[in-house]
């Protein structure tokens, strides 16, 4: 435990006191350790982000939400399921045509309902696998952030992450960051779409409506 934590506190650059220090334990205890060093690399990108960004958000909160983001991703379908009904999540036909958003339905409300993350934040962790329309920024951060940890081993999260690093640390304009993180944004979405079309799978709706609402807000129509 004591890793993990030192980890995630050196990581995002805060103290994890005892009203927290639970969330830590209750993932080192259920997720595997592969799982885990993936959720502290997350909240460390996540902290990298915000600050690049100029957010006007709890930055602690954000980087717990961002650790806590994957917490129900190893359990089943079944036991995902059970979790749904325990807490009342409808989940939609897409959603059931799209399996692997289910994870991130489950895991906003166990953060919610078990680890404390205010239900804003746990609205990050409920999109971060699909998206939304006009998603906020905690939104996007924990996307992107989950996209572009540098554990992540294929070439293109690894060119990602490179091209937007490189970016945000060159240009001292916080708005011109933001510009940038949409841009890059949307190109991860389009690289999503490619990928799913590609292996003919089902594409959820709200995937494509993120990428059309970055599509407007850029004048790209």
């Amino acid at each position: 435990m004591l890793t993990a934590k030192r980890t995630l506190e050196d990581a995002c650059g805060f103290f994890i006191g005892a009203e927290t220090e639970y969330i830590v334990k209750g993932l080192q205890d259920t997720l595997s350790p592969k799982r885990l060093r993936h959720s502290l690399f997350v909240a460390e990108e996540a902290a990298y982000l915000f600050d690049k960004l100029g957010i006007n958000e709890d930055r602690q909160t954000l980087c717990l939400a961002a650790f806590v983001h994957d917490c129900t991703k190893e359990l089943t379908i079944d036991e995902q399921l059970l979790l749904c009904k325990k807490y009342d999540i409808m989940l939609s036909d897409d959603d059931l045509r799209s399996p692997g958003v289910i994870h991130a339905r489950t895991g906003a409300a166990v953060a919610k309902n078990e680890f404390g993350i205010p239900e804003e934040m746990c609205g990050a962790i409920y999109t971060h696998t699909s998206g939304k329309w006009d998603m906020n920024f905690p939104q996007k951060i924990l996307y992107i952030a989950d996209f572009t940890e540098k554990s992540r081993r294929t070439q293109v999260c690894r060119t990602m992450r490179e091209r937007l690093h490189t970016k945000l640390d060159l240009e001292r304009s916080v708005d011109q960051r933001r510009k940038i993180t949409d841009s890059i944004l949307l190109d991860m979405f389009t690289l999503n779409l490619r990928d799913l079309i590609s292996k003919n799978k089902f594409i959820h709706p709200d995937t494509v409506a993120a990428r059309n609402f970055l599509i407007e807000e850029s004048g790209n129509k």
